[in-house]
């Protein structure tokens, strides 16, 4: 009696399969049909969505550029014009809500920046919070939004929240901002409120630990004030 070969029966089975899988294609063909054309849209769909990301990302940076050079040149001409202020505002707007992501909240943090110029607080606060909050936004961004947060507090006497700020970007770590120069207007804010002693502290470790960053020099002339 001959004995089937482990390479013979694993040919039969692999015929068996393919007549099987060839029944069922044959009762089954719309359905397949429809997956793969359902398969085929849902493709269609995500090309078209990373094309408009993508469009819109690059959208979103134009728009920055235009309003980054409209704030320059407010700046150059020292904020005088409010004009010139709000119209780098309306364009830092649309580049915050074209782009999203990272070009979106660098975007956003110059509405903050640029509301706190036209003296709109309130409003300046909200959007240097989403910031300061994003997980899109870069540590840096970050940083630099909690800073400004900071003046914001302290210019509607809510020095609390200032010193709150202040006090985070020193104890972040790693830091996402210079820690001298928190530590310098942390000083300024506590001298203002009467806390002599605290703010001369931080000025001192700034000289202690900070010898060569640049707040050093204001921070040994308050020393000596």
């Amino acid at each position: 009696m001959s004995r089937i070969s482990r390479k013979e029966l694993k040919r039969d089975e692999f015929v068996e399969a393919t007549k099987e899988a060839e029944h069922w294609l044959e009762d089954n063909w719309q359905l397949v049909a429809k997956i793969a054309a359902g398969i085929a849209v849902v493709g269609v769909l995500v090309a078209i969505g990373f094309w408009v990301m993508k469009s819109n990302r690059e959208k979103a940076a134009a728009l920055f550029a235009e309003g980054l050079g409209q704030y320059q040149q407010a700046q150059a001409a020292g904020f005088d014009d409010p004009a010139q202020i709000e119209a780098a505002l309306i364009t830092f707007d649309a580049s915050a809500k074209k782009g999203g992501g990272s070009v979106g909240q660098v975007a956003n943090y110059y509405r903050g920046v640029s509301l706190h110029r036209l003296g709109r607080n309130e409003d300046a606060i909200v959007a240097l919070l989403e910031v300061s909050g994003s997980e899109s936004a870069s540590p840096t961004l970050a940083g630099s939004a909690k800073a400004l947060l900071a003046e914001v507090y302290q210019e509607t006497g809510e020095t609390d929240r200032a010193v709150e700020m202040l006090q985070s970007l020193i104890d972040t770590d790693p830091p996402i901002y210079p820690v001298d120069q928190a530590l310098l207007e942390l000083g300024k804010i506590r001298s203002a409120r009467g806390e002599n002693e605290q703010a001369r502290q931080d000025w001192q470790r700034i000289v202690d630990e900070f010898p060569a960053r640049g707040a050093v020099d204001e921070a040994r002339t308050l020393l000596g004030s």
